[in-house]
């Protein structure tokens, strides 16, 4: 692989170099906040996810061959640049089937306030609500109010760190009644 001086969530290709028939492979990336922090792949692509910063971070790879129980090990190191925050609080959070969503109960037009929750220093931040509004973009935010009608929308947040490395973060927004419950009593019989 060789990375140069780009951003985390730019992908990595690797290309493996073993010689030898019948091999098999184990990668692992050193980035045990990814969801695949490893591959059985001959030349795997991998997508870096790290901590958030500013700065760089470095990532220990490591490859195994294997040939029948016999192996070898080789590792190298990957340097990439970390990726802003992409946190957002905001009126009535919840994560819900591991997504997460800004949620009322209402039949009619509903304001959210949302709030800045990013860790990082960045230099700017885009808020694409979802629902034909024109996007907040702004070099510094702690509170937005944004009012959506009754339905579900796909709200896109996007921070560009100091290092220049922009991240995207999507939350849903949901605008909606309570299902209404009935019991019927049968009476006596």
């Amino acid at each position: 692989s060789s990375p140069a001086s780009q951003c985390s969530n730019t992908p990595v290709q690797f290309t493996n170099s073993s010689t030898g028939s019948g091999l098999t492979y184990t990668w692992n990336f050193g980035d045990p906040n990814s969801n695949n922090n490893s591959s059985t792949a001959i030349n795997p692509l991998h997508e870096f996810v790290g901590v958030a910063g500013n700065a760089t971070q470095n990532f220990t790879v490591s490859l195994v061959a294997n040939n029948n129980g016999c192996k070898d090990t080789i590792t190298a190191t990957v340097t990439t640049k970390q990726l802003p925050d992409t946190k957002m609080g905001g009126t009535g959070y919840v994560v819900y089937n591991g997504l997460p969503y800004f949620t009322q109960c209402a039949s009619t037009n509903s304001s959210f306030t949302f709030t800045n929750q990013s860790t990082t220093a960045n230099t700017n931040y885009t808020i694409k609500w979802g629902d034909n509004t024109p996007d907040f973009t702004a070099t510094s935010w702690t509170t937005e109010i944004h009012s959506y009608n009754v339905g579900t929308y796909s709200l896109q947040y996007i921070v560009t760190g100091q290092n220049g490395c922009k991240d995207t973060a999507t939350y849903f927004v949901f605008v909606g009644n309570n299902p209404a419950v009935g019991l019927n009593n049968p009476g006596n019989t």
